[in-house]
């Protein structure tokens, strides 16, 4: 078995040998003595394919048959059944059951160019980017980033935003992120009475889709659900007040993951909100009618830059 660089998790020879006995009730790998040889190599490409090649050969060198497997799913364990059923199958067929046993030498002087040896041409399988792969680890990434917003706050907003998130095997990653935009102030008219608003956050939301692309450059999108806490103390009135509203909004997340060294990341993302309802604020006047102090935007949004760490 030969292995390329990045493909340490694949199949062992042992759990390959193991697997194809299982299926023929049979030993076909015997530790002394072995009629049939195979050959393995596994390569995973620069576009995140993983590619197997197998070469099955009886004991007198003999090519029994070629294959070439490919997939494009995220872990090399989903090329495992496959190898085994292939494997399987080429030593069970009956040029393989025929030619298990050394084949006596050939007369030199017969041994002439349609004798020879050919080239065999590997068959080419390619298996589905959704193939289960059975022992896919679960992944979680976190992230630290400085977020520029509007639509919540007056005017554009500085913030930071922290996210965890976790993807389990054969499921889409679930991410969960708290964020705080620092006070800023809206005032009635341009004069000296308003309100100081601050802003703080916690969301949830899941991403089922990520690009194929290489691995040092990553694309991917999310849906989810904001939940926050929007406060605004008053200023100069006869008697300054507080007060608190709860904000909910479903959100929408694009970004872009770049692999800077490891498992270290710069990550940029861009998220779109559209809350059930706008949060006003306002005061009461003198002739009994209230004065508008703010109200959020009918939409809001964020742009977020920060690094990402991403374990397994």
């Amino acid at each position: 078995m030969t292995r390329g660089p990045g493909t340490d998790d694949c199949i062992e020879k042992e759990a390959l040998a193991r697997a194809v006995e299982a299926r023929l009730h049979r030993v076909v790998f015997a530790e002394q003595g072995t009629p049939l040889k195979i050959s393995l190599r596994l390569e995973h490409g620069a576009n995140g394919a993983w590619t197997a090649e197998l070469d099955l050969r009886n004991a007198s060198g003999e090519s029994l048959g070629q294959r070439r497997l490919t997939t494009s799913a995220p872990h090399c364990s989903a090329l495992d059944d496959s190898i085994a059923l292939v494997v399987a199958l080429l030593v069970d067929s009956p040029a393989a059951r025929e030619l298990s046993e050394p084949q006596p030498a050939a007369d030199a002087d017969a041994a002439g160019p349609e004798n020879q040896p050919k080239a065999a041409t590997p068959t080419v399988i390619e298996l589905p980017r959704s193939t289960l792969a059975a022992r896919e680890p679960w992944h979680a990434d976190g992230s630290l980033g400085a977020t520029l917003g509007g639509g919540v706050l007056p005017g554009v907003a500085l913030g930071v935003e922290a996210a965890l998130g976790f993807k389990p095997a054969f499921m889409p990653e679930f991410r969960l992120f708290l964020g705080w935009d620092p006070a800023r102030d809206s005032t009635i008219n341009g004069g000296a009475a308003g309100a100081r608003l601050d802003f703080g956050y916690v969301g949830l939301e899941v991403c089922p889709w990520q690009s194929m692309a290489p691995a040092p450059l990553r694309a991917f999108v999310c849906a989810g659900q904001v939940v926050g806490r929007l406060e605004a103390r008053a200023f100069g009135f006869d008697r300054n007040q507080s007060a608190a509203l709860v904000r909910f909004a479903l959100a929408a997340r694009a970004g872009l993951s770049a692999r800077l060294y490891g498992s270290l990341a710069l990550r940029l993302d861009a998220r779109a909100e559209v809350p059930l309802e706008q949060n006003v604020f306002t005061y009461g006047s003198t002739d009994d009618r209230d004065v508008g102090i703010y109200r959020t935007g009918r939409v809001a949004g964020a742009l977020e830059l920060g690094p990402a760490f991403s374990w397994r």
